[in-house]
């Protein structure tokens, strides 16, 4: 009987043991993943806020759409950052939807040139501009990495 139950405790001990370094195995995984993904939206906010300052021959409209690549992806985790990023993140993302659906519409159902919706979309742009130079020290400040301690 005392074999049995120092095998049983034994087996206990090792289970538990295995359960905890795969919790904390999935914790560090799931934490670099986290950060991962927040790189990828900082490159992304860098990216559109490149596209939208980057010069076009004068006389042109600038019509391209802005990437929302991680922002599909990131937008699931949006929880785990601080509230602040979280309002702005949805803030400057909605007027990218709106900015990419304008140059879709200009593309598709107007004739190409007219410049009928040049100046939603030039306003869209200023404030899609200031909020993504808002987002990117918002962005730089999360943890990069996991601290291994």
């Amino acid at each position: 009987v005392v074999g049995a139950a120092a095998t049983v405790w034994s087996t206990r001990k090792t289970i538990q043991g295995t359960v905890d370094a795969n919790s904390a195995l999935l914790e560090r995984q799931q934490t670099e993943e986290q950060a991962a993904l927040w790189r990828g939206m900082l490159v992304e906010v860098r990216g559109n806020l490149k596209t939208l300052t980057t010069p076009v021959t004068q006389g042109f409209q600038l019509k391209v759409r802005l990437v929302v690549d991680f922002w599909d992806r990131a937008r699931s985790h949006v929880h785990a950052v601080p509230r602040q990023l979280q309002d702005d993140l949805i803030q400057t993302y909605t007027m990218i939807a709106q900015h990419n659906e304008l140059i879709l519409y200009d593309r598709q159902a107007l004739d190409y040139g007219m410049g009928t919706v040049n100046d939603p979309i030039n306003k869209l742009q200023a404030s899609i501009k200031t909020s993504l130079e808002k987002l990117i020290p918002e962005l730089e400040g999360l943890p990069h990495k996991h601290d291994r301690a």
